[in-house]
């Protein structure tokens, strides 16, 4: 595997899961669907006036007409599951659509760059024609229902529907080009347009991409019935302000239960409708809650400021997307104050009554903060703003890609920024930006708490792959590292960038995307492997200065058990418990386990962290005298392991496997048990009888595994140190006073093939054998092996009149060792001396690149020695972009708990120094290197080379904070605000969802124990960009 080389430790890319369900044959082809909206049955009422009437084109379709009966409970995602033939999925009519994964069926647009695929979906994936037409003909069917009043009719191309009438697979649905340039719908042909109820565009647009935004458009009173209104989408108005004349116009509407309607395409639009009734030139309206309709029409259209309070609104500016609800306010002159009190004149500027620009809160649509806080400090990223702010995305719009959200997340994300920025005050309510970002994220639906950093995380790949200027891919094989001089080492690295670049060029590489090396090197034969990648936020290990404080068991033959007591840092390993713990109590070799209801839960490794041990645990470490390790199971799992059964009885396993290496000594553990007590069942797959005291090991050589009688004086002289005698003569005596011949009777246990040593849960006749039977029987396997066990069986009697009774988690006497480090910590804990100490950005900067060496469970394949090895790994950072992320990763989880660090990270808010970090950017300078050609070859390729990414790479990598992210709570809730400097003033101010406050001291306001994610920009005195900036520059001189 010579393409294998380092890992990378970053997630740079957030996919969706769009998969097609597949089989063998047509019969195999299988509809995964979004559940459709349900459509209400509701009948018009009559008794009401007609809205006032628009003039434009209206469509009344006719009365239905189909051959076969049509209901209207019937949905496309019934159907759709009806006429399916056979499947290995099943869909559920009853999920719920706020957790229905939505799987994308635009897999055909795919072909257009991508001809392995377009083959796949003429072959693989053809679905069966006649599924397909039953479906269109309840498409039809739905299409010729009369439509009611309040629902919402959808305009589809004709040419794209009829060509999905004949063809399932047909390409992405196109809206832009029923569009006018302002993005309202423009007049059309009729046979430019079909008209489709919800239902049907519910099913087409969870199968198929929607290139622009949906066009949906009321229905509503006409002459000869209820009609679709095409002219524009209308808005209801409310009234906010006590105006005497709007009083008596919406007297006539609110007496028959509706409100007043205009048509939303713009803000004009609403003022021409609303002084049309008599109001003043002052106007201005309020994006409402649809819940205040009710509200409205029971107080004479009339919403009071009680009821405006519990609402979180905002002003209308020149958008109007989504608005149903409008809120009218008046005044009769510039000189009077505003009926509804909205925004904070406090950051007006003093020349003017324009409030100061980006100062606008966002409204939290319900635990929404922690989408607030990231786009707050976005928002406040300089050239991010100005390239939204001034339209530049709107001509790198990437709508083909596969990968992206056909634009719809970029231009959302733009509409969001003009609107933070608009000079207006009040606070923004980013609906349309939730909406399009829950459309394809699905696990951003709803309003649950979310992560912020996995929210920035998927915009910014999101605006990526909206804004790619590369519009078809090419596929370049990387080549490897072979080795070479520095200056080798640096061209390499730019031949690594240009080819990500080949396939990756937007706004977001140029500002935010660096590069990094990772360094993994074989410990056996010293093979490097070097490998460069591209990284858009830095994830930074906060240094784990808490400490683990556990107490474990150690148990040496013929001792008495000791209590160990010890402290290490909660990021030590069990090899440093073992470590610790040999040092105390003088022994080498230990076998680690958990014990729990008188058997071993789990077999531990070195590798595993000592954190996974929780206070309730019962750790035990044994004293076996002789180097050993756990031997591998003798059936290797796989993906299958699930539906296979593992030899598990002594027959099995012995005709199944060959017998075991042998080593000179062999180490079993012992479990005892009552074999007249009452046996365990369930998750205990006991039924020798019932389990007491704590397992033990005991160490035989191999000349005496052979010998019932050695074995059996062996495992005796264990029980001594926990028997109620002085000797075992004594134990003897005692149990044959009793009528016993021995004190107990030893089985052999085989472990399953699946385990590496017998646990002591699985004790039957089937998987255990009687010793001397095992003995007398010979064959290949020896009596005793790695991996084995014994288990001694007691008379109930006879046991409890010569052991001692096991307390809760020992047996027998206990002796007490507390290390040094433990006992110092207890002394400043009962003093209250202990604080986290407090640590720098730079020592989380070291924890990053620090060597390390991976876990056993993480091994690398070295191609030169052609094996998994344990090999050491480190990552420096290349070059840094010229907007540096950094995120504190303050978030853990273990097998026990999940943690939150909330250490305070001194951060500086000016002069971050990385010229002694960035390796890139240091041999750049020290070997005085020239710019790469504008172009290299790559066997049959050609890579362009931009000068702006020498331009970074040699530019010094000194940082000035801008905007802080912070998360206040721990895991299970919090809250999300964040501190931002307004590029226009400089000013730093506090962003706390819909309120925005200055900061006074930034110096100790700005860095606490909350701060989450780092915004930085470089300090540079050329542009900051590169084509980004390019593009801002031509359009202001385009302006000008």
């Amino acid at each position: 595997m010579p393409g294998q080389q380092a890992l990378s430790p970053f997630h740079t890319r957030t996919f969706l899961l769009r998969s097609y369900g597949g089989g063998r044959g047509k019969k195999a082809a299988c509809f995964l669907l979004s559940t459709c909206r349900q459509t209400f049955d509701v009948e018009a009422d009559d008794s009401l006036p007609p809205k006032p009437s628009l003039v434009g084109m209206s469509f009344s379709p006719p009365a239905p007409h189909s051959a076969e009966p049509h209901s209207a409970h019937t949905t496309p995602d019934a159907l759709a599951k009806r006429v399916r033939t056979s499947s290995p999925i099943d869909t559920d009519d009853s999920s719920d659509t706020e957790s229905t994964l939505e799987l994308d069926a635009d897999m055909p647009s795919f072909s257009r760059t991508d001809d392995s695929v377009d083959a796949l979906m003429d072959e693989s994936l053809k679905l069966d024609e006649a599924p397909h037409a039953t479906i269109v003909r309840e498409m039809e069917a739905w299409r010729d229902t009369k439509p009611r009043i309040g629902d919402t009719w959808y305009v589809v191309p004709a040419a794209w529907y009829e060509q999905w009438k004949t063809k399932p697979h047909a390409p992405a649905m196109d809206l832009q080009a029923l569009c006018a340039p302002n993005g309202t719908l423009r007049e059309l042909a009729p046979e430019e347009y079909v008209l489709v109820p919800t239902p049907v565009w519910d099913f087409l647009s969870s199968r198929y991409r929607i290139v622009g935004a949906s066009l949906g458009f009321p229905v509503v009173p006409g002459s000869n019935g209820p009609v679709v209104q095409l002219v524009g989408k209308t808005v209801e108005l409310a009234l906010c302000t006590p105006y005497a004349p709007l009083v008596d116009a919406f007297e006539p509407f609110v007496r028959h239960g509706t409100l007043p309607t205009a048509q939303s395409d713009t803000r004009q639009a609403l003022e021409d409708r609303v002084r049309a009734m008599g109001v003043p030139q002052q106007v201005r309206f309020f994006r409402l809650p649809t819940s205040l309709r009710a509200v409205a029409l029971a107080n004479r259209g009339m919403v009071s400021l009680s009821a405006l309070a519990k609402y979180p609104i905002e002003l209308v500016d020149e958008h109007t997307t989504s608005l149903e609800l409008a809120g009218i306010d008046v005044r009769s002159s510039p000189d009077e104050p505003w009926h509804v009190p909205h925004g904070d004149q406090r950051y007006a500027t003093r020349s003017s009554s324009t409030p100061a620009l980006g100062l606008r809160g966002l409204a939290n649509l319900g635990n929404t903060c922690f989408m607030n806080s990231a786009l707050q400090c976005l928002s406040n990223s300089p050239e991010l703003q100005q390239y939204f702010a001034r339209n530049a995305h709107q001509d790198e719009l990437n709508s083909d890609n596969p990968l992206g959200m056909g634009g719809a997340l970029a231009m959302a994300y733009g509409r969001l920024v003009q609107s933070i920025w608009a000079a207006q005050q009040g606070a923004v309510v980013p609906r349309e930006f939730k909406m399009a970002l829950a459309r394809y994220a699905p696990q951003f639906m709803g309003y649950a708490q979310q992560d912020s950093q996995e929210l920035l995380a998927f915009l910014l790949d999101g605006l990526h792959e909206d804004l790619n200027r590369i519009h078809r891919k090419p596929y370049i094989e990387a080549p490897d590292w072979m080795g070479g001089s520095d200056a080798d080492m640096v061209r390499f690295a730019q031949q690594q960038w240009d080819l990500y670049k080949a396939r990756n060029d937007s706004v977001i590489v140029d500002l935010f995307q660096g590069q990094y090396r990772s360094t993994l090197v074989c410990p056996v034969c010293h093979k490097v492997s070097i490998k460069f990648d591209p990284f858009m936020y830095l994830t930074l290990p906060i240094p784990n200065t808490r400490k683990w404080r556990g107490r474990v068991y150690f148990m040496r033959p013929s001792s008495p058990t000791v209590q160990v007591d010890v402290q290490l840092p909660a990021t030590a390993t069990i090899a440093d418990l073992r470590t610790k713990v040999s040092a105390l109590v003088q022994a080498e070799h230990l076998v680690i386990g958990e014990v729990w209801s008188h058997h071993v839960y789990r077999w531990i490794h070195d590798y595993e962290p000592v954190c996974d041990i929780n206070a309730g645990d019962h750790i035990y470490l044994w004293d076996v005298g002789t180097p050993f390790s756990l031997p591998a199971p003798r059936k290797t799992p796989s993906r299958f392991s699930l539906f296979a059964r593992p030899e598990r009885t002594v027959e099995e396993v012995e005709n199944a496997y060959s017998p075991p290496p042998m080593p000179d000594l062999v180490c079993v553990p012992v479990f005892s048990c009552k074999a007249d007590g009452v046996g365990r069942f369930g998750s205990f797959r006991r039924s020798l009888g019932e389990p007491f005291g704590a397992p033990f090991f005991v160490t035989l050589p191999r000349t005496l595994l052979h010998q019932v009688e050695g074995i059996q004086d062996a495992v005796e002289r264990h029980y001594l140190p926990l028997s109620q005698q002085d000797s075992l003569e004594a134990m003897k005596q005692r149990a044959h006073a009793m009528g016993k011949d021995e004190l107990f009777q030893l089985r052999v246990a085989v472990p399953s093939a699946d385990e590496a040593m017998h646990r002591g849960d699985d004790a039957s006749e089937q998987t255990t054998e009687d010793l001397a039977a095992r003995a007398s029987r010979g064959g290949p396997w020896p009596v005793l092996f790695p991996g084995a066990a014994l288990y001694a069986l007691w008379d109930s009697e006879v046991a409890e009149a010569v052991l001692k009774p096991m307390d809760r988690a020992t047996w027998g006497p206990v002796s007490l060792i507390q290390d040094t480090d433990f006992q110092q910590g207890t002394a400043m804990l009962a003093e209250g001396r202990r604080r986290a100490p407090k640590l720098r950005l730079e020592d989380c900067l070291d924890e990053f690149t620090k060597e390390e060496k991976l876990g056993q469970d993480d091994l690398w394949y070295c191609p030169s020695c052609r094996a998994f090895q344990q090999a050491t790994k480190k990552f420096d950072l290349w070059k840094t972009p010229d907007i540096l992320v950094v995120h504190l990763k303050r978030f853990s989880a273990g097998r026990g708990a999940r943690d939150k660090l909330d250490n305070l990270i001194d951060f500086p808010l000016t002069s971050l120094d990385l010229r002694d970090r960035v390796v890139g950017s240091r041999l750049w300078a020290d070997l005085d290197m020239k710019p790469a050609p504008p172009e290299t070859r790559l066997g049959d390729h050609v890579l362009k080379h931009d000068e702006h990414d020498d331009m970074v790479l040699a530019d010094t990598p000194i940082y000035d904070l801008y905007a802080v992210d912070n998360h206040y709570g721990g895991l299970g809730g919090g809250h999300y605000t964040a501190y931002a400097k307004n590029p226009l003033n400089g000013q730093w101010y506090h962003f706390d969802d819909s309120s925005v406050r200055p900061v006074s001291d930034p110096e100790s306001t700005v860095t606490s124990s909350a701060a989450y994610l780092l915004f930085y920009r470089r300090r540079t005195t050329r542009p900051i960009g590169g084509t980004s900036y390019q593009r801002l520059a031509r359009l202001h001189s385009d302006t000008e």
